[in-house]
């Protein structure tokens, strides 16, 4: 089916209005970029499918409306579209006009730091952003060629943390450990080379292998052992999650 004309839950009476919630929207569907760690890329592939300017906008105006005070933008990559600069100031003038939302998160583009910087500094300029996540997951360059991410340039993350202090924007950087290839030495380095360039904070991620992802039929080739949860039957019942 074509995904540009699957109904609008926003505008179909799908969600109702309220003054204390919190919603995600997506303009765009799809993953360029490949990552054996990663599900969402493998199960989508290449190409990148786009809602159109006008049911976009029409959305973001009834978010807005709605009273809706936090807003997710579930794009992969917020920043690698130009029109992603342009959705942005839609969302701000949609603030200035209604109220909301507040705050505003998204995941930026892994190659595009110059407009993730400006997206960035448009959002926190109207006092809808406080903190600004880097993606990163790794600086080892032998882990970035076993996850399938020489595609995505370490310059890039560089260029947007030195953007992002320079105009005093407060960020976290998202770390995945451990890795194919990492070890805790080159960890440790990669950890001190961004605190060198002044990462604000780091999260670290433990790698999960999930079914349907390239690097867990790569266990043998990467020596990877992994632990089973006990509990994760129990984890999964608390997240609401059907187990069988």
């Amino acid at each position: 089916s074509n995904r540009a004309e699957m109904p609008a839950p926003f505008r179909e009476g799908v969600c109702g209005k309220n003054t204390d919630s919190w919603m995600l929207n997506e303009t765009n569907r799809g993953w360029p970029l490949t990552r054996n760690y990663c599900y969402w890329g493998a199960a989508i592939g290449a190409r990148v499918y786009k809602y159109d300017d006008e049911r976009l906008h029409k959305e973001l105006e009834w978010i807005s409306q709605s009273g809706c005070w936090y807003l997710f933008i579930a794009d992969a990559n917020w920043g690698m579209l130009k029109r992603d600069l342009d959705l942005s100031r839609v969302i701000v003038e949609c603030r200035k006009r209604h109220g909301g939302p507040t705050t505003v998160y998204f995941c930026g583009s892994k190659n595009t730091p110059e407009r993730v910087a400006e997206i960035t500094q448009l959002f926190h300029d109207a006092g809808m952003i406080s903190c600004q996540s880097v993606a990163l997951q790794t600086m080892n360059p032998e882990t970035l060629k076993r996850v399938d991410r020489e595609n995505i340039k370490t310059s890039s993350y560089e260029q947007l943390q030195l953007s992002l202090n320079q105009q005093g924007l407060s960020s976290f950087v998202e770390m995945i450990w451990p890795l194919p290839g990492e070890t805790l030495l080159s960890f440790e380095e990669g950890l001190a080379h961004l605190c060198a360039m002044r990462a604000d904070s780091f999260v670290v991620y433990p790698l999960l292998l999930m079914n349907n992802v390239e690097l867990m039929q790569k266990k043998e080739q990467y020596g990877l052992v992994a632990i089973a949860d006990p509990n994760i039957n129990k984890r999964l019942t608390e997240l609401g999650v059907a187990v069988f």
